[in-house]
């Protein structure tokens, strides 16, 4: 259900912005936005210090719809004011380079974890932890594939639209 809501929560940003009367709303009220911000991150701050898990009904009914508008407010914030300080914020370049691999270290932390579980407690992993890291893995391979065939295509039609000029 969270995930479906944080969603649900991504594509009203979406719509909202699109419209035109409810984009110059946005504009006029930033600072009701950063207001709200401020409210969501004290929240996201909390949760993170009452640090409760993933299943339970605190994180299952709020902590997570609470996290997906905290994360709606930062994409709003950073479309109202392209040059404020969230923006700034996000073209860090360390969060740039995080950016680069970020996908990457998606695809790979069971992996990796896994990896690191045989190193330091091979009596606990099975056979079957192996099969799961397989679909990652494959995932990693399709991905730099397509990445590669996109670069490549776009390489082919830069040359081609150059050459047609001359």
């Amino acid at each position: 259900m969270s995930n479906s809501l944080s969603l649900a929560i991504g594509m009203l940003v979406a719509f909202l912005w699109r419209i035109p009367l409810s984009h110059k709303w946005l504009e006029d009220h930033r600072r009701t936005l950063y207001f709200a911000l401020g409210v969501f991150l004290t929240g996201v701050i909390v949760l993170t210090g009452y640090s409760p898990s993933f299943h339970s009904i605190a994180m299952q009914s709020i902590g997570f719809s609470w996290l997906g508008i905290f994360f709606a407010l930062l994409l709003l914030l950073t479309l109202v004011n392209p040059a404020g300080p969230i923006e700034a914020l996000a073209r860090m370049r360390l969060l740039l380079e995080l950016g680069k691999v970020s996908y990457c270290l998606y695809l790979i932390h069971s992996a990796v974890n896994l990896f690191c579980r045989a190193a330091l407690q091979p009596s606990r992993v099975s056979q079957s932890d192996w099969r799961i890291i397989a679909v990652p893995m494959i995932a990693c391979v399709i991905s730099y594939l397509m990445e590669k065939f996109y670069l490549l295509r776009t390489a082919i039609v830069t040359v081609w639209a150059y050459l047609q000029i001359l």
